[in-house]
């Protein structure tokens, strides 16, 4: 929300931002905390007669006694998952969350130049952290490293599709050519789980099936913070030949778990 005017700022704007971080992932812990420190700036702008009234105050905050713990989906959950969300929105972010172990903001930052076919890996550059009008707000990759992905067989050939009929640079967008929202993941991701009967899960734990799945079937650990990003991996993101072939090789893995969906889905 830093890009709004203190001014303009409205209860609105910063119930967006909680949900937006409940989205991504960040424990409710972590919400809480970071709304205190909003909280108390914005009281101390009211006293200084810069703004009439807290626009902060009222909005709704998770329940830290109910913080979430990561779950992990079977793969026949994960494909109930993608069946609900045939044709829609979701769709292509839940299989890129599963197959790559992509974070909500990553899956929606990424665009067509982030993607080469033909060698058939992608580079996860961004990551949209919210749209102000038709303007997404995008931040680098947490922690600040770029890193390059294979892609699976399944989501080579969704994405293959869906290259063939691009009408703007987003690879996540609606029927009107329109990228796909933060914020709507976050309202529509406990609709998908209901529609598909599953049990109540966080979009984020999508990244986290991956990451168990890579890990149960024996890939390195080393290789699975490679694909997931973390802080504590030492090589840069410029990967050597070697890298990229036994990660292809993992993620190939992920990818068979899902080749049960059969056909490409339509979604462009």
């Amino acid at each position: 929300i830093g890009h709004l005017a203190l001014q303009k700022l409205s209860p609105m704007d910063v119930q967006q931002w909680l949900n937006t971080l409940a989205g991504e992932g960040l424990a409710a812990g972590s919400i809480v905390r970071l709304h205190a420190i909003l909280r108390s700036a914005l009281e101390d702008a009211v006293n200084q007669r810069i703004i009439p009234w807290n626009p902060a105050v009222g909005v709704r905050l998770p329940s830290v006694s109910k913080i979430s713990v990561a779950k992990v989906l079977t793969p026949e959950q994960v494909e109930r998952a993608l069946e609900a969300s045939r044709g829609g929105r979701l769709h292509l972010p839940v299989l890129l969350a599963v197959s790559l172990a992509l974070r909500p903001g990553e899956c929606l930052g990424l665009q067509w130049d982030d993607i080469d076919l033909d060698e058939g890996y992608l580079t996860v550059r961004r990551s949209v952290t919210s749209v102000v009008g038709d303007s997404a707000i995008v931040k680098a990759p947490k922690d600040g490293e770029e890193r390059v992905l294979p892609l699976p067989d399944r989501l080579w050939r969704v994405l293959a599709r869906g290259h063939a009929h691009r009408d703007c640079e987003w690879v996540c967008v609606d029927g009107a050519g329109q990228m796909v929202r933060p914020a709507y993941i976050s309202h529509a991701w406990p609709k998908l789980l209901k529609a598909a009967d599953l049990p109540h899960c966080r979009f984020y734990d999508l990244r986290h099936t991956c990451a168990s799945w890579l890990t149960a079937d024996g890939v390195p650990l080393s290789v699975v913070q490679m694909i997931l990003g973390h802080s504590s991996i030492k090589t840069t993101v410029r990967y050597t030949h070697v890298d990229l072939l036994v990660m292809r090789e993992a993620l190939k893995n992920v990818g068979a778990r899902l080749q049960g969906g059969g056909d490409v889905i339509e979604i462009f």
